[in-house]
């Protein structure tokens, strides 16, 4: 239930974000905001405005190769981090290896608390 909830929100947020792009093209469009911005920069060429948006561009790729690559670590870290967790159930049903445990065949008091403890996820 909760992969499904994470998947719609993904979803939501995706179909967002095309709306954004797409209402922000169409009214950039009507305003002809572009060619606005090309006669704003001739005018004002001493301050190298126009170099701003290769900039922009090269940090926006810079950005995207970024969130990828922090994504698919991200991706093996949960991997990782769900192995664990697996490894610990498994584990906390093993047979106890405490030495009194072991003499008595009962769970002493360490190991009781060790074993009703709840195991994070």
């Amino acid at each position: 239930m909760r992969h499904d909830l994470e998947k719609r929100f993904a979803r939501w947020g995706l179909a967002s974000l095309v709306a954004v792009v797409v209402i922000t093209g169409l009214v950039a469009g009507q305003l002809e905001a572009f060619e606005r911005l090309a006669v704003w920069t001739r005018r004002h060429e001493q301050y190298e405005l126009d170099e701003l948006f290769v900039a922009g561009i090269v940090a926006a790729l810079v950005l995207l190769v970024y969130s990828v690559r922090r994504s698919r670590a991200l991706a093996r870290e949960i991997c990782r981090l769900e192995l664990a967790v697996t490894e610990a159930k498994i584990l906390r049903a093993l047979e106890p290896v405490c030495e009194d445990c072991e003499a008595t065949g009962e769970l002493c008091g360490s190991c009781r608390a060790l074993y009703q403890a709840p195991v994070a996820v």
